[in-house]
C-alpha cells in the first residue's frame, strides 16, 4: 500500500503592479510537520508607489510509491512591495562666516514618515515625497552627504542617497591692535 509521505506545494506567480521584480514559480516539498522551504525570493520595487505581486499556491501529496495525488484547491496570496525611499541633495555648494548657519536641501521620494540623517549626524524629518531641508552651522569646511535614510516602511540602499555639498567656512576678520594717534 501507499502511504501519504509529503506534501508538495506548486506556486505560479499572478498579475504584478508598480514596478514589481524578482518574482518566480517554484515548488517546495513538506516533509515534516512545518518543514519544508518557505517562498523566499528578493522582490524589489522600481516604482515610486507601493506595488503587489500574486502568488497562487496549490498542493499535492506525495506518496510512498512516487505516486502524486490530483491538486488540493489552489489559494492566492498577494503580497505588497513598498519601494525603497531615495533622496537627492539639490543645494548648490556654498560659503559662510564662521558661527553662521545656512541651509541644504534636496528632494526625496518616501512613503509615510521619514527621517533622513546628514553625515555630520544631524536629522531633518518629515512626511511623505517632496523636498527636505536642514539647517546647518558648520565650524570648519565640510562636505555633507546622506548617511540614511529610513520612512515608514523601508530604509534606503546606500546607491538611493546621492548628491553632496560643501560649505565653506571663512573667519570672521579681527583687528588684534591698533596703535598711533586718530584725528
Amino acid at each position: 500500500p501507499a502511504y501519504i509521505s509529503g506534501l508538495d506545494f506548486v506556486w505560479t506567480v499572478g498579475t504584478t503592479t508598480g514596478g514589481v521584480a524578482g518574482a518566480s514559480a517554484g515548488t517546495s516539498t513538506l516533509t515534516g510537520l512545518y518543514q519544508g522551504n518557505p517562498i523566499t525570493q528578493t522582490l524589489t520595487n522600481t516604482g515610486t508607489a507601493q506595488g503587489t505581486v500574486q502568488y497562487n499556491i496549490t498542493p499535492y501529496l506525495f506518496y510512498t510509491n512516487g505516486a502524486s495525488s490530483c491538486p488540493g484547491a489552489t489559494y492566492t496570496v498577494t503580497v505588497p512591495v513598498n519601494p525603497l525611499p531615495t533622496e537627492v541633495i539639490t543645494s548648490a555648494s556654498a560659503s559662510i562666516c564662521s558661527g553662521a548657519s545656512t541651509t541644504i536641501s534636496g528632494t526625496i521620494n518616501a512613503t509615510g514618515a521619514w527621517t533622513l540623517t546628514l553625515s555630520d549626524g544631524s536629522t531633518t524629518t518629515g512626511t511623505g515625497s517632496g523636498t527636505w531641508s536642514a539647517n546647518v552651522t558648520p565650524s570648519t569646511n565640510t562636505n555633507y552627504t546622506i548617511s540614511s535614510l529610513n520612512d515608514a516602511n523601508c530604509t534606503a540602499n546606500f546607491s538611493g542617497l546621492t548628491g553632496s555639498v560643501t560649505i565653506n567656512v571663512n573667519p570672521i576678520p579681527s583687528i588684534s591692535s591698533i596703535s598711533g594717534v586718530i584725528n
